[in-house]
C-alpha cells in the first residue's frame, strides 16, 4: 500500500481562512487509524482537516491492516502562518504632483515578497484617498497587503493685505511664510516693495517647491498726496524749518521751549500744534485739526524728512516727557534754503 500524500512544498494555510489538510492512503486495507497533532484521530482511509491553523503542524502516522499484514506510515505536515507583506508608507502627494512607483518587492526580512499592486501605478489626478493592493506571487505563503495614499489639493497661500501706503513712504517687507493653517513659504517677484510712484502694483508670491499650493499675488496700492495734505505737510516743515533756523530767543514767548532741545535741533509737538492748529488749513479739513496734523506729521515720518524720537530718550537727554520729532533730511538745514518749503520743491 501506498502511505499517505507528502507535499513537495509545506502546505500554506492563511489563519484567517484556513485551507484543508487532505490525508490519502492507497486502498485494500481492512482498517485505517490515523494519528496526529492537536489531538487528530481519524478511521478514515482519506481524512480532511478543514480550517488548519499553525497547531495542525506536524507528523500524522497511519496504522493500518490488511488480511495478511499490519503496518505503519506517516507524513509530516507544516501549516505557514502567511506573511503580512511590508512596505515604506508613501508620503501624502501634492495634487497633480510627481508619484513615485509602487515596489513590487517588499521589505520583509529574510526574504521579500514580490508580487503585483492594483491599481498598478499611483495617480495624483484627483485628491483624496485612495487605496492600492498588494497581491503576493504564488509561490509566497503571504497575505494581501493594502496601502492607503493621499492625494493632498492645492492651497492658495493666503496672506494680511498690506494697507495703501503714500508715495514715497517706508514700505514694509513683503510676508513670509503665509497665514494657512499650514503656513507656506517661498518667494515674491518683486521681492520688495517700491513707493517711488503712485499706482497699484501686482507682487507674485511663488511657493517653494514641494509644498502644495499654488502661486498667488497681492495688489499693493500706492496714493499721491491730495492738494490739502501736500499744504499741510508744506505747512509743518515750514514751521519745523522756523524752529531751528531761528535763535532760541527768536522763537517768541508762550510755547514753554526747552533751550537745550532747541539747541539739538528736536522739535516738541507742542510748539508746531500750537503754531498750526488754528490756521485754515488745518481747522477747515474734515478729519478735523488734530487729527489732520498727526496726518501730515505722519506722511512726513514716513517719508523719513522727520523721525519721532522714543520719549526715553527725550525724558533722559532734556527731562521732556512730550512727543518731539527731530530733523533726519540735512537739506532742510542748509543755508540759503529757507523758501525751499514751497510746493514746487516737495
Amino acid at each position: 500500500m501506498t502511505g499517505v500524500q507528502t507535499c513537495a512544498l509545506p502546505i500554506c494555510f492563511p489563519v484567517t481562512i484556513g485551507q484543508t489538510i487532505s490525508l490519502s492512503a492507497t486502498a485494500g486495507a481492512t482498517t485505517y487509524s490515523w494519528t496526529g497533532p492537536n489531538g487528530f484521530t481519524s478511521n478514515l482511509q482519506n481524512p480532511t482537516i478543514p480550517n488548519a491553523t499553525p497547531l495542525d503542524s506536524g507528523t500524522y502516522t497511519l496504522n493500518y491492516t490488511t488480511p495478511n499484514c499490519n503496518g505503519t506510515a506517516s507524513t509530516l505536515v507544516v501549516v505557514n502562518t502567511p506573511i503580512n507583506p511590508a512596505f515604506t508608507q508613501i508620503n501624502p502627494i501634492c495634487h497633480n504632483g510627481a508619484v513615485p512607483a509602487l515596489s513590487g518587492t517588499s521589505n520583509n526580512v529574510p526574504t521579500a515578497i514580490t508580487g503585483t499592486w492594483n491599481p498598478p501605478t499611483i495617480s495624483s489626478a484627483s485628491p483624496g484617498t485612495f487605496t492600492y493592493t498588494f497581491t503576493p506571487a504564488a509561490q509566497f505563503c503571504a497575505n494581501p497587503a493594502t496601502m492607503n495614499i493621499t492625494i493632498l489639493p492645492n492651497e492658495t497661500p493666503t496672506f494680511t493685505q498690506i494697507n495703501p501706503m503714500c508715495i514715497n513712504s517706508a514700505p514694509p517687507v513683503l510676508p513670509n511664510p503665509s497665514t494657512n493653517a499650514t503656513p507656506y513659504t517661498g518667494t515674491w517677484t518683486p521681492p520688495t516693495i517700491t513707493t517711488a510712484s503712485a499706482g497699484t502694483y501686482t507682487y507674485t508670491f511663488t511657493p517653494t517647491a514641494g509644498q502644495c499650493a499654488v502661486a498667488t499675488t497681492m495688489d499693493i496700492n500706492i496714493l499721491n498726496y491730495t492738494y490739502p495734505t501736500f499744504q499741510q505737510m508744506r505747512e509743518v516743515l515750514r514751521v519745523i524749518a522756523d524752529y531751528c533756523t531761528k535763535s532760541f530767543e527768536g522763537l517768541g514767548t508762550g510755547f514753554n521751549l526747552n533751550y537745550a532741545m532747541h539747541e539739538s535741533f528736536v522739535v516738541p509737538y507742542s510748539y508746531i500744534s500750537k503754531r498750526l492748529m488754528n490756521t485754515k488749513i488745518f481747522r477747515k479739513d474734515s478729519l478735523g485739526s488734530t487729527r489732520a496734523l498727526k496726518r501730515a506729521i505722519g506722511n512726513l515720518v514716513d517719508n523719513s524728512d522727520i523721525a519721532r524720537l522714543p520719549q526715553q530718550q527725550t525724558i533722559q537727554n532734556w527731562g521732556f516727557s512730550g512727543e518731539a520729532f527731530i530733523i533726519t533730511n540735512a537739506s532742510l538745514l542748509d543755508e540759503g534754503k529757507r523758501n525751499r518749503l514751497n510746493r514746487d520743491s516737495l
